[in-house]
């Protein structure tokens, strides 16, 4: 279509307005208003066989009809955000062009009205998006959602965006006015006294009046920069505030760390000597049984006369070797390190293998526990206490190993 309607919200009633040079779709539009009169500005779209570049304006004070400006886009596009920046630049971003079927855009352009022309953006969005929206305020235009594919690709595997987008336009500073000739010149050497005086007054409240324009127009950019500079530091200050109580934060917990450390390495301590101590004292109290058992067998057999002197000395050597290897295995359990002791036999394993409540014993030993377990009941963990779930064992191969370097 190119026909424009306009709805008063008062009345409740459309209006007709002069039509559209140009027929367009998925067009952008915005109001931009004057000191003496408000404008419709219309960008972009696409006609059905091609996207288009141009923009047309139309005053509504003055509704006579649309007029085409002579600069278009750098880029033909249609469905793209479409901005208005102090009363001055229009500001157009995504969309999609290439023949009305290529790939979203993520490019920008500005339209200086002042000027009248379309200048690129160096800068590019992150996504390239149509479809999307946009919102302004000071010198920064925020752009969301949209889409990030091509919308006439048939496979179906578009990506509606959650994303949004912002861009930070700098400001042009006020342009001085140009300077007005000094009225008396040699052209004017023939003009009275009063005339002199009539002229040199009116140059310089022109001049005035271009100083008083000049000086509010610095004056509005200053404070623009001002609040600007104070809006950004008053992020920044917020943002290192949030950063100062972050590490504040992590470092009470790296020292509640610390010292939760301290404390259960402590109470792990306290809880194993009392069981550290009444294991050794169990291995003590067994050593003096063997002692005793030996001392006895040693005095029974010395004291036998049926025996021949050659079987009193097979028997001493038996005797020497016992007491050799009984010596051996003392220092070797004493010496012995936890992991490589059967907590049944308190001696140096064999044969390690481990039970399905993970703690490794020696094969003969975990087996008579079996065997004595009452039929019909599983058996019970020597060191917990728990019922196993079966009588399964596992060879400990890295313990066997570490077993016999240990013994060897």
């Amino acid at each position: 279509l190119e026909s424009c309607e306009l709805l008063d919200l008062k009345s409740k009633q459309w209006t007709q307005l002069p039509s559209l040079t140009t027929k367009r779709n998925a067009c952008a539009a915005v109001l931009v208003e004057a000191p003496t009169a408000s404008y419709i500005y219309v960008v972009g779209g696409e006609n059905g066989i091609q996207p288009l570049a141009t923009t047309e304006v139309l005053n509504l004070s003055q509704p006579m009809g649309w007029t085409t400006l002579p600069m278009t886009m750098n880029h033909p596009r249609h469905s793209f955000a479409l901005a208005a920046i102090d009363k001055r630049y229009l500001v157009c971003i995504g969309g999609i062009t290439a023949n009305n079927n290529g790939p979203p855009l993520d490019s920008s352009e500005l339209y200086d009205i002042h000027k009248q022309q379309w200048l690129q953006i160096p800068a590019t969005m992150t996504t390239p998006r149509w479809g999307c929206c946009c919102v302004t305020f000071d010198s920064h235009i925020l752009v969301m959602g949209g889409y990030s594919s091509d919308p006439y690709n048939q496979d179906g595997k578009g990506i509606f965006l959650a994303s949004a987008e912002m861009l930070i336009l700098q400001q042009d500073l006020p342009e001085p006015p140009a300077l007005i000739p000094f009225p008396i010149d040699s052209s004017k050497i023939n003009l009275t006294r009063q005339e002199r005086i009539v002229a040199l007054q009116d140059w310089m409240t022109q001049i005035q009046l271009r100083k008083a324009v000049y000086e509010n127009q610095v004056g509005v950019a200053q404070n623009r920069e001002e609040n600007y500079c104070a809006h950004q530091t008053r992020i920044a200050d917020e943002e290192i505030a949030k950063l100062k109580n972050k590490i504040a934060f992590y470092e009470s917990e790296r020292l509640i760390y610390r010292e939760n450390k301290d404390s259960r390495i402590a109470m792990m301590e306290s809880m194993a000597k009392p069981w550290f101590d009444a294991v050794q004292q169990q291995l003590e109290d067994a050593q003096d049984q063997v002692d005793s058992l030996t001392a006895r067998l040693d005095r029974k057999l010395s004291s036998s006369s049926l025996q021949s002197r050659s079987s009193s000395n097979v028997v001493a050597q038996q005797q020497q070797r016992q007491q050799q290897k009984h010596r051996r295995r003392k220092k070797l359990a004493e010496e012995c390190p936890d992991d490589l002791m059967c907590p049944i036999t308190l001696e140096l394993m064999v044969d390690p293998v481990i039970a399905l409540d993970g703690h490794t014993y020696e094969r003969s030993a975990i087996e008579r526990v079996f065997a004595a377990t009452p039929r019909g009941h599983m058996p019970r963990s020597p060191v917990t206490g728990a019922n196993l779930p079966s009588y399964n064992l596992i060879p400990n191969v890295a313990i066997r190993r570490q077993c016999r370097e240990y013994q060897n």
